[in-house]
């Protein structure tokens, strides 16, 4: 959901109370499952700013840093950040790796 909200606000200028306008002929307002949490898996550039965004809204960079202080092995850093933030542990895993706290497998 924090993807699609990122869709939104990013790619339709939303914010609450405000209608999204769409030109119909060119636009078309959807929602799409796809299993694809990576940078490296879609190579559609608003897909990996809405992956950012989603990622940043859900697990903050200084809450994620404050929370895996002391730790020192990457499992326990990914699931400290899976645990404390609700979110699966791919995602905890793409987060770290993204804000440079763990090496990209």
């Amino acid at each position: 959901l924090a993807h699609e909200l990122g869709h939104l606000v990013l790619d339709y200028n939303w914010f609450p109370g405000k209608e999204i306008q769409l030109n119909h002929e060119k636009e078309v307002l959807s929602v799409n499952f796809r299993y694809k949490d990576r940078q490296e898996d879609t190579t559609e550039i608003s897909e990996q700013i809405a992956n950012e965004f989603a990622a940043a809204f859900l697990m903050p960079t200084k809450l994620v840093k404050q929370i895996i202080e002391g730790a020192d092995e990457d499992d326990e850093k990914i699931e400290m950040v899976a645990e404390n933030f609700g979110v699966s542990k791919l995602s905890a895993k793409n987060r770290l790796e993204v804000i440079g706290e763990i090496d990209a497998a």
